[in-house]
């Protein structure tokens, strides 16, 4: 009888752990609270000049007015020839949020990886951001942004992904 309560026992505490989570994600994924998106951005560093790029970003809705994430991108610089990777976490604010749309302010930290002649140089960087995300339908956005830091001057793009 011992052994069979033991056993019962340890399967019901991954089993209730199992349970939990799912019950807690499906009810996350029903009130939108994750973002995915991806895109394409412009800017303009204090160093190296004008730089074409792109890249992706995760987040998760803590509250109803404040978000945290992470974001990765990569630039390329036109005039000196280099490449970027630039890995930030970020922190949001949804300061203004009427039925069409979500103004925020993002504040980004991180650490670039400067590619140039196979020679890597490491930069620190911050950033602050402003935008709008335009809800489209149920799940999607289009969230256009304008972002001022260190070490580049300032950048813009455009970003489209998905809620759930």
């Amino acid at each position: 009888m011992k052994r069979s309560a033991g056993r019962i026992g340890r399967l019901c505490g991954p089993l209730l752990l199992v349970l939990t989570l799912t019950v807690c994600i499906d009810a996350a994924a029903q009130e939108k609270n994750y973002a995915l998106g991806g895109g394409l951005e412009g800017s303009y560093s204090f160093t190296r000049g004008p730089a074409t790029g792109g890249g992706f970003s995760f987040d998760y809705r803590i509250k109803e007015s404040t978000a945290a994430g992470v974001k990765f991108t990569s630039n390329y610089y036109i005039t000196g020839g280099s490449f970027s990777l630039e890995p930030e976490g970020l922190v949001r604010w949804y300061y203004f949020t009427p039925e069409w749309a979500e103004f925020f302010a993002q504040f980004d930290l991180g650490t670039g990886f400067v590619i140039k002649n196979a020679k890597v140089e490491t930069v620190f960087f911050a950033g602050l951001t402003l935008g709008i995300r335009f809800p489209l339908q149920k799940h999607y956005y289009i969230e256009p942004y304008a972002e001022a830091g260190y070490p580049f001057l300032f950048a813009g793009g455009i970003m489209a992904g998905r809620r759930f």
